[in-house]
């Protein structure tokens, strides 16, 4: 790209352009990663407080903004050895491990999670290690049926939001699937149909196109923003850390699964994006940071995080 103002540096968008993409990326896995939180301090034994659960999601979108930084400007020297994959990666409390930290909340807390986290993200920083050597094991058909997989058995979960919620009063209600579907049919026609902006912000259009269509049936309401304190900061080590066996094995062969589904998504992103496969160098540095970061993250009390796909 030619240089015709500061924000068209070489290889990056204008920003008239990156603006709305950017904000399409916060409100597409804004949900996604706060959800798990969500899940996670319902299922805990005797139940969190209102207080911890606001840190708890405040953790998972912080940490998962400055994984995704890191992945995005590695610390080290390009082309050699890294901590991050300099790949257009977003990191994000992942899905993939909700079922079993449900389990390890309601039977041990959630400091046990985080215990059993850092025990995973050596696992995820072993496998980084040694991808160069296990890469052969992993092809697109492998990697590809991996990253299908897991995205599949997010359906439910879909279902159910599309429906209200689990547990919301109006769970299936005709106004929840109307509003879903508007949305879902919003997105798909500017995928399919649109054009520069609008196909690449569809997802962001979509939303705004929803929330417009569930103003007249009372189902926006904003009075909690207002209440909300403007900054909070982490704490660290606020829920403690404890390690359990079969929580650390059961998390720990997540993270091994989920870094071969890593592989998986950095090549589509950087296929689509770049053109190109990732190198062998670059998939390291990126599986090396997943692991380091949710190492730091489980001290800081976010949940276990993955690349989003």
């Amino acid at each position: 790209m030619k240089r015709g103002s500061i924000f068209e540096l070489d290889g990056i968008p204008r920003l008239r352009e990156a603006c709305p993409l950017a904000l399409q990326q916060v409100v597409a896995m804004i949900v996604g990663c706060v959800t798990p939180a969500i899940i996670v301090a319902g299922a805990a034994a005797g139940g969190l407080n209102s207080e911890d659960r606001v840190i708890l999601i405040q953790a998972s979108l912080l940490m998962s903004g400055l994984a995704t930084l890191l992945q995005l400007f590695p610390i080290g020297k390009k082309g050699k050895f890294a901590i991050g994959s300099g790949l257009p990666m977003i990191m994000g409390v992942s899905f993939a491990y909700v079922p079993s930290m449900q389990a390890i909340a309601e039977g041990y807390g959630v400091a046990t999670i985080f215990g059993a986290q850092i025990v995973g993200g050596i696992v995820a920083l072993i496998m980084g290690l040694l991808v160069k050597k296990i890469r052969v094991f992993f092809p697109p058909l492998i990697t590809g049926t991996v990253v299908f997989t897991i995205g599949l058995s997010l359906y439910p979960t879909a279902i159910n939001y599309m429906a209200g919620g689990v547990g919301s009063e109006n769970y299936g209600s005709w106004q929840n699937w109307l509003v879903a579907f508007f949305t879902l049919a919003v997105v798909t026609a500017l995928n399919h149909f649109g054009k520069g902006i609008w196909k690449l912000a569809s997802i962001l259009i979509g939303i705004i196109a929803g929330y417009i269509v569930s103003i007249p049936f009372g189902m926006v309401n904003l009075s909690s923003v207002g209440e909300a304190g403007v900054v909070q900061f982490p704490e660290f080590m606020h829920f403690g850390i404890e390690f359990e066996i079969s929580s650390c094995v059961a998390i720990g062969i997540l993270f091994a699964i989920n870094s071969v589904q890593a592989i998986g998504d950095y090549s589509a992103t950087t296929i689509g994006a770049m053109n190109r496969t990732p190198k062998d160098g670059e998939l390291q540095n990126g599986i090396v940071a997943y692991g380091l970061t949710n190492i730091l993250s489980a001290c800081f009390g976010c949940l276990p995080t993955a690349t989003y796909s």
